[in-house]
């Protein structure tokens, strides 16, 4: 099959020297439409089969109030990314995950980070570092004990198997601090979440 020829017909060919080159362009529009669409004559004529989106070098310039969604490379592996005329781009689909921590964006931008820590020593008073930072401070973030018949308190207190975020030492971009009561010796692993952009 001839390749497509945008060149044609010139004001000069006749129909019986350009009609094998109009057929060849005809053909094209087929194999064209055809790819990852349902083609002519079929009832979805015209609607995606999927979607495939080639790797791109870069952010691509969003134009007026357009969003983009386009493949990057992001540390060797492709990932999808959403990208406003303002604003950074945002890969919602990285992330990292393991046995016992992961994080992963959401398509709004928001980063959700999580683990499980096991190595909660006699220490009442211990840091932790998120899975991955954080751009700003987290909107929210919780631990509770992994352990059963154990309830979250609010304050600190001599009661037993008690574990809270500590305030004193604070939550940073990339870190937290967990406190417990003195008794609370049980406790040897508990689970976190934070969420933050």
């Amino acid at each position: 099959m001839p390749p497509y020829n945008s060149s044609i017909p010139q004001a000069t060919d006749r129909i019986n020297q350009s009609q094998g080159q109009l057929l060849g362009n005809f053909q094209e529009i087929p194999l064209l439409l055809g790819v990852n669409h349902l083609n002519f004559g079929d009832p979805n004529q015209g609607k995606h089969k999927f979607v495939t989106f080639p790797s791109q070098g870069g952010a691509p310039v969003t134009l007026g109030t357009d969003i983009d969604v386009y493949n990057a490379v992001t540390g060797g592996t492709q990932q999808l990314y959403v990208q406003r005329s303002a604003g950074t781009p945002i890969p919602f689909t990285q992330n990292y995950t393991n046995a016992a921590r992961g994080w992963t964006y959401l398509p709004s931008g928001v980063l959700m980070v999580w683990g499980r820590e096991n190595n909660f020593t006699l220490n009442p008073v211990q840091t932790y570092t998120f899975s991955t930072g954080l751009v700003g401070l987290p909107v929210f973030t919780n631990a509770s004990p992994v352990m059963q018949f154990t309830r979250m308190h609010t304050g600190y207190a001599s009661n037993n198997n008690q574990i809270m975020l500590d305030s004193t030492a604070g939550t940073t971009t990339t870190q937290f601090t967990v406190r417990r009561s003195v008794s609370s010796v049980s406790i040897i692993s508990f689970m976190w979440v934070a969420i933050g952009v």
